[in-house]
């Protein structure tokens, strides 16, 4: 299939300008002045088209426990409500919760997820069937555990990256994912980064979320997180740190010196008070820095424009500098960076050859007048709504308001009467 968006303006973190777009296949064919003949034309009038967004950090069947608890810590939150409720989750509920979690990420232009928890096979299963770009990985834990080459879960992984790993020419790519420093031993982690570099693939992991976890560690190991997940050889692979709120100098210098990327989720960390990250920090420090949701029980939305927005401002007011975090780099966190630290080059950006990955908005709201600078307004105004079209790998999985690639309605009918079992 074809498809031409004729004089529509498009909005990168680099340049923005009126332009037609040509899409052949999976890949963006044409970007210019041309007129192309394609099976569809799309009006520009009134729209602005941007890379499809990465949500760099998410547990999309989350959502089955939206809304579990509030105004709680961490670690309560964990124990006391959200564990309990997961022990009682069946792989059915995580497959309906993660096509409700896709379909709300497709809905504010997500194109491609990063996606960390349990019952890896449905999650991925729900990815494939919504039509979005996926890297996915089992949460691996060994706490009370057998010995770390018996435990389950290394089965899970393994089961995971022999059926799924570069299906449909890479558009899911399986990663290995040790919880946290608190949820896994050192041996473990040890085990799991041989594992990493024995499959070649990368590494999801929560890394200094909390003070707490943050000096814990150091109380256990007279280490920080950071420095203990470098010992144990997990920053040899392609490694992705969600949180990075507590990060110390010498971190920094680790997570340079071996091309970490971090995750910032800035809604997450503010709804649960972990803290906020400093990413203009992390930024400065040479550090590849992305944007993610966390899951729908923390956040609780899933809108990565509603993240970005967040994202920014969030920064230049912690740091009381108006220009710490500006619209180019908030925009360039939640596309490029996030593909560059999933190992895809090739989206999160609007070139010829890259993916067709992309997300359409109608600039014709109220809160986009005027349109003086429209990278400005769709950092600072944009709302998820305002996304009309969603399209990954040239097909499109969302426009004017329809799914393309999902029942929603049987979606949502499936979503409440497992929710109502829990």
């Amino acid at each position: 299939m074809s498809v031409f968006f004729r004089d529509i303006l498009a909005v990168t973190p680099e340049w923005e300008q009126k332009v037609n777009i040509f899409v052949e296949k999976e890949k963006i064919a044409y970007i210019g002045g041309e007129e192309k003949a394609a099976d569809i034309v799309v009006d520009g009038k009134n729209k602005m088209v941007i890379p499809g967004l990465v949500n760099t950090h998410s547990h999309a069947a989350m959502t089955m426990l939206r809304s579990a608890a509030d105004a709680l810590p961490l670690e309560k939150w964990l124990e006391d409500y959200v564990y309990p409720i997961e022990e009682r989750l069946t792989p059915q509920a995580f497959y309906v919760g993660s096509m409700l979690g896709f379909a709300e990420m497709i809905q504010s232009g997500v194109t491609c997820v990063s996606d960390m928890y349990m019952n890896p096979r449905n999650v991925a299963l729900s990815a494939i069937e919504c039509g979005i770009s996926l890297n996915i990985s089992r949460g691996l834990t060994d706490a009370g555990c057998c010995s770390v080459e018996d435990n389950p879960r290394n089965r899970e992984s393994q089961e995971l990256f022999e059926e799924f790993h570069n299906y449909d020419n890479g558009r899911i790519l399986v990663e290995l994912a040790p919880h946290a420093i608190y949820a896994c031993s050192v041996n473990y982690l040890e085990y799991i980064a041989k594992l990493a570099q024995k499959w070649s693939v990368g590494i999801h992991t929560h890394l200094s979320e909390t003070q707490k976890e943050h000096s814990e560690c150091i109380r256990k190991y007279s280490k920080t997180p950071a420095q203990v997940m470098h010992d144990a050889g997990i920053f040899k692979s392609r490694c992705v740190a969600a949180h990075g709120v507590y990060l110390t100098d010498n971190d920094l210098l680790l997570l340079k010196e071996n091309n970490v990327s971090v995750v910032n989720c800035p809604e997450s960390n503010l709804k649960l008070g972990s803290g906020i990250c400093d990413v203009a920090r992390l930024h400065n420090a040479g550090i590849n820095v992305a944007l993610g949701t966390d899951g729908a029980a923390s956040n609780n939305n899933l809108n990565m424009i509603e993240e970005m927005h967040v994202g920014a401002i969030l920064t230049n007011g912690f740091r009381c500098d108006a220009s710490a975090i500006g619209p180019s780099f908030a925009l360039r966190m939640a596309t490029q960076n996030g593909a560059d630290a999933l190992g895809r080059p090739n989206t999160g950006r609007l070139e010829v050859g890259c993916y067709a990955d992309l997300a359409v908005l109608d600039i014709d709201s109220l809160h986009f007048y005027p349109q003086r600078n429209m990278r400005s307004n769709l950092v600072y105004c944009a709302q998820g709504g305002d996304v009309v079209m969603t399209m990954a790998r040239g097909k499109i999985l969302y426009n004017n308001g329809e799914f393309t690639t999902i029942d929603i309605e049987r979606i949502k009918s499936e979503f409440c009467t497992l929710f109502n079992l829990l």
